[in-house]
C-alpha cells in the first residue's frame, strides 16, 4: 500500500497497526528500514564511493519496471548511502 508523504512525523495507517514515520524526501517504513540499511551496506563495502551510483542504477530500473516496492527499497538504500558517505565525509575533514 502507497501512501503519499504527509507532513506529520508519525502517521498510523487502517491497514497496519505500526506507526509509519515519514519524511519529505523519503518514506521510512520499519519492515523496509532494516533491509535497506543491510543493503546500503554492502553496496558501500561492494562500490565503494561509487555505491550511490550504482544503487541509483538500480533504483531506475526498478522504476522503469515498475515495481513499486523495489523502487521504495532502492530510494531508502540510496538515501542511506548518501547520508553515510556525507557522515564519514564530515568525520574525516574533522580529523584533518
Amino acid at each position: 500500500m502507497n501512501h503519499a508523504p504527509v507532513d506529520d512525523d508519525m502517521r498510523r495507517t487502517a491497514a497496519t497497526s505500526y506507526p509509519r514515520t515519514v519524511s519529505k524526501s523519503t518514506r521510512y517504513v520499519p519492515a523496509v528500514a532494516g533491509t535497506a540499511e543491510r543493503v546500503a551496506l554492502g553496496m558501500i563495502a561492494r562500490h565503494g564511493a561509487n555505491a550511490a551510483r550504482e544503487a541509483a542504477a538500480q533504483l531506475n530500473l526498478m522504476i522503469d519496471r515498475g515495481d513499486l516496492a523495489a523502487r521504495d527499497l532502492w530510494a531508502c538504500v540510496v538515501h542511506l548511502i548518501h547520508e553515510r558517505q556525507t557522515a564519514n565525509n564530515e568525520i574525516k575533514m574533522a580529523a584533518d
